[in-house]
């Protein structure tokens, strides 16, 4: 399982439009039904929707499947803010098990690329909070 670490320092601020753009995504895997459900144990706590400076923003509490690590079979949730979502995706932008359109994703999510996040479907953004949550597309 993917444990990012907690040296800020080097991560990018994300600029609004990336962060709407990473918004996007977690609505789309959360909506996703069959295709994302079943990725991770439970998915809870989500909301969505336009935040007062005009933009769209999403987040959602994700538990993992412990499919996906029998050993850690108690793992605990995350709180899936564009944010963290961005933060944990920048941590695996030059990850070579990582495939290489997956990385084009996260290079143009983090970016502020705002077309990125239409040029994406259901499994593409599932496949984001797969990396995110452990570190590589296990599920799909």
């Amino acid at each position: 399982m993917h444990n990012p670490t907690n040296n800020e320092n080097s991560l990018p601020a994300f600029t609004d439009a990336a962060l709407e753009a990473m918004s996007n995504i977690i609505v789309t895997a959360t909506e996703g039904g069959c295709y994302t459900r079943d990725d991770f144990h439970e998915w809870k706590k989500y909301k969505h929707g336009d935040q007062p400076n005009g933009r769209f923003y999403a987040e959602v509490t994700l538990t993992p499947s412990p499919d996906a690590h029998p050993e850690n079979a108690i793992l605990p949730d995350i709180r899936m803010t564009p944010e963290e979502l961005g933060r944990r995706l920048y941590l695996r932008l030059l990850d070579p098990k990582i495939a290489s359109h997956h990385r084009a994703f996260i290079a143009r999510l983090i970016a502020g690329d705002e077309d990125v996040a239409g040029d994406m479907d259901v499994v593409d953004s599932g496949a984001m909070l797969q990396i995110a949550v452990y570190g590589e597309v296990i599920f799909g």
